[in-house]
């Protein structure tokens, strides 16, 4: 800052020790003193909710950590979830469960399978070639299913399968495009398992009842 000497000693004088000191440029060159009041305001305003300045929330004014089941693991499509799910109709699921996306639906299957009880004798269980491994058709015969499953290309020992009724595996096609209907359920909004799950349920009755 620039002028006759004078002025410089007059400005000196008039600013108190400390102060913070604020140039304005105009038609001269001149110094005043900033404005007080929106600094005793901000200070007013955190003594009301009995924090000082550029103070945090308390942790229970942002909320408790969320603890819990994540069923999220990553595949080539990146992070995710999977829904493993045997289906009595494109309508109705006998059972599911949550996976991470990382996973095989082979073994997942075979754990999906016990829950659910022994089957009415000779009930047809469709599956496709992600299922198609030798514990799980065992396992499904051994609940009293007739596992439906044509066998991978590279068998080497094929088995027959009757082709008839596999053409109404896609009703569980069916009803996995019934549950992305529900954006929650398709993007997983939902941190927890626990939570994730309660939507999945109410797309499930949503769909039973309408």
């Amino acid at each position: 800052m620039e002028g006759p000497p004078e002025r410089v000693r007059q400005v000196e004088l008039n600013i108190r020790e400390g102060e913070q000191v604020v140039e304005e440029r105009g038609p001269g060159p001149r110094v005043r003193r900033p404005a007080a009041r929106a600094d005793r305001q901000g200070q007013d305003r955190a003594r009301l909710f009995g924090q000082r300045k550029r103070q945090a929330p308390p942790g229970r004014a942002r909320g408790g950590k969320k603890n819990g089941a994540q069923s999220i693991g990553e595949s080539r499509g990146g992070w995710g979830t999977k829904l493993h799910v045997v289906a009595a109709d494109d309508k109705a699921a006998a059972g599911f469960m949550l996976s991470g996306g990382d996973a095989a639906d082979g073994p997942k299957g075979g754990e999906l399978l016990p829950r659910l009880g022994r089957a009415p004798e000779g009930a047809w269980l469709l599956m496709d070639r992600a299922h198609e491994g030798r514990a799980t058709r065992e396992l499904s015969e051994s609940l009293g299913h007739r596992p439906v499953i044509p066998p991978k290309r590279n068998r080497r020992a094929p088995w027959a399968y009757d082709g008839e009724p596999y053409k109404k595996r896609n009703e569980v096609e069916r009803f996995f495009c019934r549950c992305k209907r529900f954006r929650r359920t398709c993007t997983r909004h939902d941190k927890l398992d626990r939570m994730f799950v309660m939507f999945v349920r109410m797309g499930f009755i949503h769909d039973a009842l309408h």
